[in-house]
């Protein structure tokens, strides 16, 4: 069934949007072929936005352009995830611990709530078994608290390192325990920064960032022909 087409004053960024979405989320798997014709009929757009869209995909590194044969999705690459992984540590502890010590009634009423209800949903998502949903409300949840620093430079920065990183997380959520580990760390974040303990914040958000790069090894075992150096 085609899509719904796409206002034409932003077509090509929101392609890329659709596309870069299927990619992290690995509706597109690793090495997949792109065929322009089929995203064409799908999304009723013409070839040219389409290849807009490419162009910026390539830049990131989340699609390969190979001349004479066409367009595929990356592999996953165990060297973009480490560069990404160590970017992400550095800005978004940061950005954590800057928010537990900016904590105060007034941020209280503004984003408790909201945050308990991600945790919420997380959580019925994390026994459901619905890894995409869980992965984009954990997305959720950092952006949130990042917010709350006010600094846009540093949300775009992060949202960036995400890509790669988040092609691997989502293979990790299919483990039920590593899906409920992820709601109860975000509880324990939540409620270090609401006791505004900068301290712990840190050591709690650096935890729970380095799940990931300790499963790599297995993850390449597991799926050897999505991963590469």
């Amino acid at each position: 069934m085609p899509a719904k087409p796409f206002a034409r004053q932003t077509l090509s960024a929101q392609v890329y949007e659709h596309l870069r979405e299927e990619i992290v989320f690995m509706q597109r798997k690793p090495g997949e072929m792109i065929s322009e014709n089929e995203i064409a009929e799908q999304l009723q757009v013409s070839r040219t936005p389409i290849r807009e869209a490419l162009r910026l995909l390539a830049n990131e590194r989340l699609i390969e352009i190979i001349p004479q044969v066409g367009s595929r999705v990356s592999l996953i690459s165990v060297r973009k995830i480490e560069e990404a992984w160590f970017i992400r540590e550095q800005l978004e502890v940061g950005a954590f611990v800057r928010a537990a010590r900016m904590w105060d009634l007034f941020l209280a009423r503004q984003y408790e709530e909201p945050l308990l209800q991600l945790i919420e949903q997380q959580r019925d998502a994390a026994f459901a078994g619905e890894h995409e949903k869980l992965l984009k409300l954990d997305e959720e949840f950092h952006k949130t608290i990042i917010s709350i620093t006010k600094n846009e430079t540093l949300i775009d920065v992060i949202e960036q390192m995400r890509a790669h990183v988040n092609r691997a997380r989502l293979l990790t959520l299919k483990e039920k325990t590593k899906s409920g580990l992820v709601v109860a760390e975000h509880e324990d974040i939540l409620q270090a920064i609401k006791k505004r303990d900068a301290q712990q914040t840190g050591a709690l958000l650096e935890n729970h960032l380095q799940w990931l790069h300790l499963e790599l090894p297995e993850l390449q075992k597991q799926y050897p022909d999505w991963f590469t150096d």
